[in-house]
């Protein structure tokens, strides 16, 4: 039996929950770079031309164009098109509704959330964004781009599997920052704001 501030302490959480989903925060305009005090991404990838790490993640971030991902020790085939709340290996897919409505640890309805959560913490994102300075190919910030706006799409805030752990979301918001850090100044404002500020 739960006690009284128990109960009030959850009631509190879930309309704060709700207010989050119905009036989504807003973000200042520019926000400074996350990851500042690292060395600069341009002075690395130069370090790392022509060496066996820069083959490695061309050869990952190509695997990435084709849709194939490593996870867990299983390659899935996602297809032309994503679908991030889909346990591919079990064929099922869980609903965009709101993240507490959704039975992420049966099986038999949600499929294995660590394989849906494993690709939507998005770290081969990071490996299209090295890809992308260590060789100037257009494809994977195009890939990049498509993936967000896809991912976006599917998973309003507040809605579908990938909002029921907190942990899973910062571990996804780690893999964008990293992004931004590697590439992300040199997209249009407007982009980062929506994505990654």
């Amino acid at each position: 039996m739960r006690s009284p501030q128990e109960l009030w302490f959850r009631l509190r959480q879930e309309s704060a929950n709700l207010a989050l989903a119905i009036h989504p925060p807003r973000l200042a305009a520019e926000q400074p770079a996350p990851l500042a005090f690292l060395p600069a991404p341009e002075v690395v990838a130069e370090r790392l031309r022509g060496t066996p790490l820069e083959a490695e993640i061309l050869a990952l971030a190509e695997k990435i164009l084709a849709h194939r991902f490593s996870l867990l020790g299983v390659e899935i085939e996602t297809g032309p098109r994503i679908q991030w709340r889909r346990d591919y290996l079990a064929g099922i897919e869980t609903r965009s509704v709101y993240f507490r409505n959704i039975s992420y640890l049966d099986r038999a309805r949600a499929g294995d959330h660590k394989i849906i959560w494993e690709l939507n913490r998005h770290q081969h994102l990071v490996v299209l964004a090295q890809a992308l300075l260590l060789s100037g190919d257009q494809r994977f910030e195009t890939e990049l781009r498509m993936q967000f706006e896809s991912w976006e799409s599917d998973n309003p805030l507040q809605r579908g599997i990938n909002w029921a752990s907190a942990l899973e979301v910062a571990f996804r918001v780690l893999s964008w920052i990293w992004v931004y850090h590697l590439i992300g100044a040199g997209w249009d404002a407007a982009f980062r704001r929506r994505f990654l500020l």
